[in-house]
Order: structure tokens, then C-alpha cells, then sequence
């Protein structure tokens, strides 16, 4: 599936956070080996309903995962359909879904171009920097000619880092956030650059959450899986 679509058409975006856990060492270790070609298989069949932004490995990065799907549907059963299977597989067995952050694409509320880097079409990058979003609830109340003169500076500062793939979509009432943000960048040290730039503005007055951030790095599946868990995949 491809996921360069018409601007105003919806596209439901997930992001699935997988934690290993003891479970998988008690798992047969036939099991464990076969854990990629399950995986593959599953992306197979769903490759034409569904892209796969990236799958990630935060191995090293964060105590709390390993890695991300970074999945993306015009259809959202099929985003859980896919959730499901993997649940079943020797991997998902052996894991917990630490977090999931589902989304959808929405015109933009002020500014017309800043849309997604994938509803452009333009490729992913090597790393992966994601969190949620929520702001506090005094922002909504503000005129909104003035939350666009501060979205407006905040999207300023953001555009001196062209280097760096932005994808913000909505989570209004699908979750515990309003908004799941991803940068992508070749360069791992652009995000520790973009975002204490992006400290520096009148906006940052009004955010109440923006935690966890989840930093992965964009790997084909066996590497992941070797990272993942490097005594059984070979």
C-alpha cells in the first residue's frame, strides 16, 4: 500500500511499542528461531493493506522497549487486524505491547502545507524519534487567531531543520493524548537540536505532556530481531 495519498483523505497511523519479556526465554527455542519467518509472513499478507513506515529497534536506548511498527492504514481494522496476528506469533508471546499510540491525518488547522512526511510520499529515515503530545487545557481557550501567531513561530524554528521529516497526526478521544508526533532524521544528534530549539517558544507555555520519547533506530526485520534477541536469530 502506498501511502502517498490525496491530502484530504484519512489515514490511520499506529505505532506499536514491543518490550520483551522473561515469557520468551521460556519459549521453545524452535520457537524463538522461527520468529522472523512468523513475523514475515504476517507482513506479507498484509502488504497490500497496510505500509509499514519502519520497524525499529530501541535496543539500548530505552529500558522499557525494544522495538516499534510503525504501521499505516486508509482502513483501521485492518491496523488492529494486524495487532492481533502478531499477538499470536511466537513473538508476541514473548512480549508485552508496552505502548501503542494510534492516530489519524487531519487537514491542518492553520497552516495548509504542514502536512505528514508520509502523506507526501517522501521516504523514511534512518532514526525514528516519536512521543505524545497533550496541551494544557487553557490553550483551547485562547483566541485563535493567537494559538496560530504561536503555532505559527513554532513552525518557523522547526523549518531551520529541513533535515528532519516531520509527522504529526490526532489522537482526540482514540487514546490518552491529542497529538503522536514523529521526527525522522538521518542524523540521530538533529533531534536533541530541533527539539531544545523548539523549548524556546511561546507554545511550550501551554503544553502539559509530551513523555515518553521513544528513539529508534530503522532496521529490516531480521536486524531487528537480532537485536531483539541475538542468541536465537541467526
Amino acid at each position: 500500500m502506498s501511502t502517498a495519498q490525496n491530502n484530504r483523505q484519512t489515514l490511520y497511523s499506529n505505532h506499536l511499542v514491543y518490550r520483551r519479556t522473561e515469557h520468551w526465554f521460556r519459549l521453545p527455542e524452535t520457537q524463538r528461531q522461527q520468529a522472523v519467518e512468523e513475523l514475515q509472513a504476517i507482513l506479507d499478507r498484509y502488504q497490500e493493506r497496510l505500509t509499514v513506515r519502519g520497524i525499529y529497534s530501541t535496543v539500548g536506548f530505552r529500558n522499557d522497549s525494544d522495538v516499534v511498527f510503525w504501521i499505516i492504514s486508509d482502513d483501521v481494522d485492518t491496523l488492529q487486524n494486524f495487532a492481533v496476528e502478531v499477538r499470536a506469533t511466537a513473538f508476541g508471546q514473548g512480549t508485552i505491547l508496552q505502548w501503542a499510540f494510534p492516530g489519524l491525518t487531519r487537514p491542518p488547522e492553520f497552516d495548509g502545507d504542514h502536512i505528514t512526511a508520509f502523506q507526501k510520499g517522501i521516504p523514511p529515515r534512518k532514526y525514528l524519534c516519536l512521543y505524545p503530545f497533550v496541551r494544557t487545557a487553557e490553550w483551547y481557550l485562547l483566541p485563535r487567531e493567537e494559538r496560530g501567531k504561536m503555532l505559527r513561530e513554532h513552525g518557523m524554528k522547526g523549518r531551520e531543520f529541513p533535515e528532519v521529516l516531520t509527522n504529526n497526526v490526532q489522537a482526540f478521544g482514540v487514546g490518552d493524548y491529542e497529538w503522536i508526533l514523529a521526527f525522522e532524521s538521518d542524523e540521530y544528534q538533529t533531534f536533541v537540536d530541533l527539539v531544545r530549539h523548539l523549548r524556546a517558544t511561546q507554545a511550550r507555555l501551554y503544553t502539559k505532556e509530551d513523555t515518553p520519547f521513544i528513539i529508534g533506530k530503522r532496521k529490516s526485520l531480521r536486524e531487528v530481531m537480532h537485536d531483539f534477541a541475538p542468541e536465537s536469530i541467526q
